[in-house]
């Protein structure tokens, strides 16, 4: 009998197609990459997510809510009235009985807190590193009640987690058949594939292009608006933000460049940037 799975999105923003749609990054694209591959196994997936989410080929079911996204170190985890994380795993409880498993693809604490009530199997595929301890705290309590149900992306990434060894490693994968390969570069700058956000550290990129006298060019969506104000202000005509652009018009122009410059600011659960690199022929 052909399995079926439930994949709840991030309730952070849609999931599209459309080249606005950024806001996740690397996470939008690993979903995407994750679906493909189910493809190839003959596993149907469903997806629930957020309002105004479609994806061509899948079938979505969208739930209303305001986006909901926490991002901070503090020692609370508030939820708003109307989020879509309450809408998205009430349906999903609903739902989970027509499915063989349900996979949450958000990293929050609402879905890992509902791993004790769900009426099937419940797995969490975890995409940041530690960055909230409420967060953090219920991710190493349930790695122990439940063993391998919770996926991490490589060794580094699960050691962040206290009982990280009771994670099993999930690892992204691109298909190389879908990137430009460069023998030689085209243009003479270096290139980061990045959100612009702080944790990112796309300063320290821009510090060592800058000091061989190279330009960095970054593709990603600018999320933090004053942090993208103070790189142009440090570094002029030595940096240029592309903002978003869709992945099938970047993986044809990435190899293009001379050199792809990674300089997170934390431990990057799995850098899928550097698969693109070096499936580009960029040297990273």
């Amino acid at each position: 009998m052909r399995r079926k799975i439930l994949i709840v999105s991030s309730p952070a923003s849609a999931l599209t197609e459309d080249i606005n749609s950024g806001f996740q990054g690397g996470v939008r694209q690993s979903l995407i990459n994750f679906l493909k591959a189910l493809k190839l196994l003959n596993i149907k997936a469903d997806i629930l997510a957020p309002e105004g989410s479609a994806l061509k080929g899948y079938n979505i079911k969208t739930v209303k809510g305001d986006h909901f996204h926490i991002f901070n170190n503090d020692k609370v985890y508030p939820i708003k009235l109307n989020s879509a994380i309450t809408s998205l795993w009430d349906e999903a409880h609903k739902i989970a009985k027509n499915y063989d498993f349900v996979v949450n693809f958000g990293q929050d604490w609402l879905p890992l807190f509902n791993m004790n009530i769900f009426p099937v199997p419940l797995l969490t595929r975890l995409n940041l590193g530690k960055f909230n301890p409420v967060v953090d705290d219920i991710i190493s309590k349930r790695a122990v009640l439940y063993p391998n149900m919770i996926a991490c992306l490589s060794k580094i990434h699960s050691g962040e987690f206290k009982n990280g060894k009771n994670m099993f490693k999930l690892q992204p994968a691109i298909n190389v058949k879908e990137y430009k390969f460069f023998k030689t570069p085209v243009k003479k700058e270096f290139v980061t594939l990045a959100r612009v956000s702080p944790e990112k550290g796309i300063e320290r990129a821009a510090r060592l292009a800058a000091s061989i006298n190279k330009k960095l060019i970054v593709y990603g969506t600018i999320q933090d608006k004053i942090y993208a104000k103070k790189l142009k202000l440090e570094f002029g005509n030595k940096l240029e933000l592309k903002g978003f652009y869709e992945p099938k018009e970047l993986k044809q122009i990435i190899g293009s460049y001379e050199a792809t410059i990674l300089t997170p600011n934390w431990n990057e659960a799995f850098g899928v940037s550097i698969l693109e690199g070096l499936a580009c022929g960029l040297p990273v």
